[in-house]
């Protein structure tokens, strides 16, 4: 599996736990924002998971990031505690019209995707190096200057 299709893996298994969860839990939950650059560029598009760095310590909680800002309202939020900060995006894939070489479909055309750019590093994702403390009350704005290198 490559390291892209585990971070989206990633992604959808912690959205998932963290979906419908603040009408059955106790947790008081708490809205989030910010800010996330690539580079000194706002990232285009991307997810952001806050996981409690504890388990019994909150709930899992993100959202997406578009044009470098992300929101995520107090009913899906993340309870107050230390979290780690993930951070994904598939980064642009420019496509090219290219012709299949397939006996199936002669002649058909799909789009072939050129080499991915703009992807985080693993160190903000998998392997994240960065935490936040969400406190009750707020203000809980986070703003994440991410390098390539």
């Amino acid at each position: 599996m490559t390291r892209a299709r585990i971070g989206v893996a990633a992604v959808v298994v912690a959205l998932a736990s963290a979906g419908g969860c603040s009408e059955v839990d106790d947790v008081p939950r708490e809205p989030i924002s910010g800010t996330v650059n690539l580079d000194g560029q706002p990232l285009k598009i991307g997810t952001i998971q806050f996981l409690p760095e504890a388990a019994e310590a909150g709930v899992a909680s993100g959202g997406p990031v578009v044009d470098g800002r992300f929101n995520v309202v107090r009913a899906d939020g993340p309870g107050p505690g230390t979290y780690k900060v993930m951070i994904f995006s598939q980064g642009s894939v420019p496509k090219e019209p290219v012709e299949l070489n397939n006996n199936e479909m002669p002649g058909a055309i799909q789009a072939k995707p050129a080499p991915r750019t703009g992807e985080i590093p693993i160190r903000y994702n998998l392997q994240t190096e960065l935490t936040a403390e969400v406190r009750p009350g707020g203000p809980n704005s986070y703003d994440f200057d991410l390098k390539k290198k």
